[in-house]
């Protein structure tokens, strides 16, 4: 099914729900994004950092499916992404479009439900305040530095084409044009996220840093060709670690640019974060630098 596109429905409610200010002018474009099948914004700057949501769409986006299968709902050609892949259920021998009704008619069952869920159980992240706050306590977290996950050329997450990362709505960092198609660990810690299509890692530092290294643009659509992971999700990684092997020159040949993004998705707990002024970089040399 098309079900992605229902995120558009999740991000509304999150707007309607949530006291953030950051969270609600994320929401608008992220929902636009995700209603025509580009769902980076919506995944990785509402769903993914709120947790609990992100498990609700998941569940009802599986249920949705089952039914789907459970009706013989068939797809019989590819089609594009998101409202634009109804027409993939249309049998085009027999110009049969009950399949197409039948996924929209599901479809919009999951969007009530996904907008209930979140209308009934979504609420902010609850911050942590110190009881008898000082003159001494931080104001922020420990900062430190971020590691080049890929040697390239480096350029200002400002001149990405895609708008969730060149507006700084999913945090600070810096984009990568890589010359080899390796990405390594940039920090110690955890690998939290490794979408299936290979195209993005996510990463939790051992001093609570929330690292996105994002490979190319709208790559997800390459549903994972010419990417072989080398680690797995909830692996425990070293700086300098191999994580992921790609394929530049496949990526590039179906159209898709190879400029890779990294960012601090949890940004606003430091004072400051300041990518490199380098040009070019190698893996391993320092890109970012936390305050």
């Amino acid at each position: 099914m098309r079900g992605i596109a229902k995120l558009l429905f999740w991000d509304f409610a999150i707007m309607l729900k949530t006291k953030d200010k950051k969270l609600k002018t994320l929401c608008p474009p992220a929902a636009i994004s995700a209603l025509a099948g580009v769902t980076e914004p919506s995944i990785y700057g509402l769903l993914l950092p709120t947790k609990t949501p992100f498990i609700r769409a998941c569940v009802i986006s599986a249920v949705c499916g089952g039914v789907l299968m459970a009706l013989g709902v068939t797809s019989y050609t590819m089609a594009g992404l998101g409202v634009f892949g109804y027409t993939a259920y249309i049998n085009t021998q027999t110009s049969d479009a009950s399949g197409m009704m039948i996924s929209i008619a599901v479809s919009i069952v999951g969007v009530v439900a996904g907008f209930a869920s979140e209308m009934m159980f979504y609420k902010d992240a609850a911050k942590k305040q110190s009881a008898a706050p000082t003159a001494s306590a931080p104001s922020a977290k420990q900062g430190g530095s971020i590691a080049a996950p890929v040697s390239g050329e480096v350029k200002a997450l400002s001149e990405v084409e895609d708008e969730a990362f060149s507006s700084g709505a999913l945090g600070k960092g810096l984009a990568i044009v890589p010359k080899e198609g390796k990405i390594y660990a940039p920090v110690d810690g955890e690998i939290s996220t490794f979408f299936p299509t290979g195209h993005a890692i996510g990463l939790l530092s051992d001093d609570g840093t929330e690292v996105l290294i994002h490979v190319g643009m709208d790559t997800v659509k390459l549903d994972g060709k010419g990417f072989t992971p080398k680690a797995a999700q909830g692996a425990k990684v070293k700086k300098g670690d191999l994580l992921l092997e790609f394929d530049i020159e496949f990526i590039k040949a179906h159209g898709y640019s190879t400029v890779t993004p990294m960012i601090i998705t949890n940004t606003d707990d430091y004072t400051d974060v300041i990518p490199t002024d380098a040009k070019q970089i190698s893996h391993g040399d320092t890109a970012i630098t936390i305050l």
